[in-house]
């Protein structure tokens, strides 16, 4: 996802219906919400964050964050996320079943 609310969704083997690349956008209030949840995670804090305990029955989450206007990446491996991502993930996870997405055909590079 962009500032501008570009939505993106890249659906691995096991991602039935949602097989390959995807692209949407954000409606206002989906992006408020999303805004809400950055800032509530305070991510720019989890740069030393290593991840605790071990759940080996849950899914991995890998989240790349990319700060606007700055070169500072953070990148997160989990499957046991901390309570201040709680509320983010779980946007995530179910984001894209609220964004009217488009199938990107192969070779066809996505309009922003």
């Amino acid at each position: 996802m962009w500032a501008d609310g570009t939505y993106r969704l890249k659906g691995g083997e096991y991602a039935d219906p949602y097989k390959g690349d995807y692209a949407g956008k954000l409606t206002g209030l989906q992006l408020d919400s999303l805004n809400f949840w950055l800032k509530r995670s305070e991510l720019k804090k989890m740069y030393d964050w290593k991840q605790g305990s071990q759940v080996t029955d849950a899914p991995n989450y890998y989240l790349d964050i990319d700060f606007e206007n700055n070169k500072d990446k953070l990148t997160l491996t989990t499957n046991d996320p901390p309570f201040n991502l709680t509320g983010l993930v779980n946007f995530l996870v179910e984001s894209f079943r609220k964004v009217n997405l488009t199938k990107i055909k192969e070779g066809e590079k996505p309009a922003n």
